[in-house]
């Protein structure tokens, strides 16, 4: 009796004692780590701190929620005006710093295959304790053994003597998208691109046609949706509280599901790249997770390039006349032989993407100190490189938000160092030669047989995600020419599936 008595008058007590023990712990875990930190970088300039708490995290976050997200690039302009090429700020519990224009200390970074990019990571891998693209998937895996085989695959199969196989095919998804368009007074540039991009990237990845461009491209929407659900979840710890955004949550696991299927799928229909990979790696849930991470990056990245880039075009009359200039030169029917070529064609392109890179910013933890600019920046420290920024920034280019593709004609070689769209070193993107030949193909065909008019007032603000997307959709009006023999349309291509052998 007397033992059951203090049994029950402790219970509330050590319930509390734990509590308390539990919140101490879980504090001075998060705290102990800012405050080394903190003192490791306070030689580094940097704004002041908006909250005890959070830092300047909180207004990011709100940045993210109102949906103006490209005021954080506004923002680090602004800091890097103020405090030099290299500065601090903490985001919440984590000390990031961003390095803006020194060139030379960012090739370093991101050539050094040691430096690894495990931060934020969690919110890619896994969503919310979801299995997005796991614990090995390639795009954010570590520089090892098995990873550089995974590279070696990708490069023997995305080279452009390989991608030339593909080339009748890649005309053929071109042409019956365009065929397909049933209102060419108002056509959604996005979704035009989104289509195409995934169709291209399945054909030349894995051998299959998902056919977006005649049967809807669910890949696309599912793909944005977890991209936006995990940069979100980036920017603001707070939503990995059980119960915050339930709903949003729940989409986006069915999503992350939708995701795996298809590739699950696509692994199953035996295709070149899944068959090696499948060699590499333990198990196939390690497969499918590289096998999303391509489909996450694949067709995203491309549709927004070419946006901007058909938007600019057209937006510009100058550039467009000069452009127009040079296809018209060319001999038809083209070959991508031809197409690879033309100067113009290849200085819009770069100009679309020092202005819209796909991956507006990388991350990078040091394994070492390093050097940057006038400063050490020590081991352990969260480096930013921003294609976005370099491509922006008034000490790196003249005129910097002009849309000038003239400049990579005049000067080639003396933009080498601060054009990086694709990034640079080990972790450089496999899959730029195939994304510079979607785009210029799609440009070349859309050019020679329509009259391009933008449709919106102006070209709409960039918008920030996992890859960098537009704030609002881009329409134009397609007046056509009578040019139906500009292309190449023979193929002899064997791919494992269409769409209509693929179940989502």
């Amino acid at each position: 009796m007397i033992t059951t008595a203090l049994l029950h008058l402790l219970a509330p007590q050590t319930l509390l004692l734990v509590t308390c023990v539990c919140v101490l712990g879980a504090v001075t875990r998060i705290l102990v780590p800012v405050c080394i930190m903190s003192r490791k970088l306070r030689h580094l300039p940097g704004p002041p701190s908006y909250s005890m708490v959070s830092g300047q995290g909180e207004f990011l976050r709100m940045a993210v929620s109102s949906g103006v997200v490209d005021i954080m690039f506004d923002v680090w302009m602004v800091w890097s005006k103020r405090y030099g090429p290299v500065f601090k700020y903490r985001h919440y519990h984590k000390h990031v710093v961003p390095v803006v224009h020194d060139v030379d200390g960012i090739k370093r970074i991101l050539h050094d295959v040691n430096n690894c990019r495990h931060v934020f990571k969690d919110s890619l891998q896994y969503y919310n304790g979801k299995r997005m693209i796991g614990d090995n998937g390639m795009l954010l895996a570590p520089y090892n053994d098995k990873w550089h085989r995974k590279k070696r695959v990708l490069r023997n199969l995305l080279n452009p003597m390989k991608l030339k196989e593909h080339e009748a095919y890649l005309w053929r998804i071109i042409k019956r998208s365009f065929t397909g368009l049933h209102n060419l007074n108002r056509v959604n540039v996005l979704q035009l691109s989104e289509n195409i991009a995934t169709d291209i990237m399945g054909v030349c990845l894995f051998e299959y046609d998902f056919g977006c461009s005649l049967n809807g491209n669910e890949i696309s929407v599912i793909s944005k949706q977890v991209a936006n659900a995990c940069f979100k979840l980036m920017a603001n710890p707070t939503r990995k509280l059980p119960l915050y955004k339930r709903r949003e949550k729940l989409i986006t696991y069915r999503n992350i599901d939708t995701m795996r299927n298809i590739a699950r799928n696509l692994i199953n229909s035996g295709s070149r790249l899944t068959r090696e990979f499948s060699g590499i790696c333990d198990n196939v849930e390690d497969v499918i997770d590289d096998v999303t991470s391509f489909i996450f990056a694949g067709q995203d990245t491309t549709s927004n390039v070419v946006t901007y880039t058909i938007a600019n075009i057209a937006h510009n009359t100058n550039v467009r006349d000069w452009l127009m200039e040079e296809l018209h030169n060319l001999s038809l029917p083209a070959s991508w032989d031809a197409i690879s070529k033309l100067e113009r064609l290849d200085s819009v392109c770069k100009e679309a993407l020092r202005l819209y890179p796909s991956a507006p910013v990388s991350l990078r933890t040091l394994h070492a100190d390093f050097n940057v600019s006038t400063y050490k920046v020590p081991k352990g420290s969260t480096v930013w490189v921003s294609p976005y920024l370099c491509g922006r920034h008034s000490k790196l280019w003249d005129n910097p938000l002009q849309f000038h593709p003239q400049r990579f004609l005049k000067n080639r070689n003396n933009y080498q160092k601060q054009f990086f769209p694709f990034m640079m070193g080990p972790h450089e993107c496999s899959g730029k030669h195939l994304a510079m030949m979607g785009v210029k193909m799609l440009l070349f065909y859309l050019f020679t047989h329509y009259d391009v008019t933008l449709l919106n007032d102006c070209i709409p603000r960039p918008r920030m995600s996992i890859t960098l997307q537009t704030s609002e959709d881009v329409y134009v009006k397609l007046s056509p020419f009578t040019r139906d023999n500009a292309v190449v349309l023979d193929t002899d291509l064997q791919l494992h599936g269409t769409c209509s052998s693929l179940k989502f």
